[in-house]
């Protein structure tokens, strides 16, 4: 038995799956921007020296939704940096290469570490 579907039928399923690929990658691009965004976040915190606790966003800072978007709370402590909720897995090490300025005309590169508590 042979099934015959109509041409119209065949391209609104088409259009439908598009439709869904497109939301598809929508969601995937939305959920890259907000790990970059936050990623952001928690590099500027930890390169700036802060201690104490700072809450940030799920989200890129520069998405109007960041302001409704779930926050995680950032404790920093020296090399440790605790987060809550744990949305990174306890004894994740994080580094950056960053420069120090030894005087005002000498560079040096070090790399700096955190540990996820």
């Amino acid at each position: 038995m042979t099934l015959i579907t109509p041409r119209s039928s065949i391209r609104r399923t088409a259009d439908e799956i598009r439709w869904r690929l497109l939301l598809h990658s929508l969601a995937t691009i939305s959920t890259a921007s907000a790990a970059l965004g936050f990623s952001d976040l928690l590099s500027l915190c930890l390169c700036s020296g802060l201690a104490g606790s700072v809450q940030v966003p799920l989200a890129h800072p520069a998405d109007p939704a960041s302001r409704h978007a779930d926050k995680v709370t950032i404790f920093l402590a020296g090399e440790t940096v605790r987060l809550d909720p744990q949305i990174i897995a306890p004894g994740t090490l994080i580094h950056v290469d960053g420069w120090i300025a030894l005087s005002p005309t000498v560079l040096a590169s070090q790399r700096f570490h955190w540990t996820i508590a």
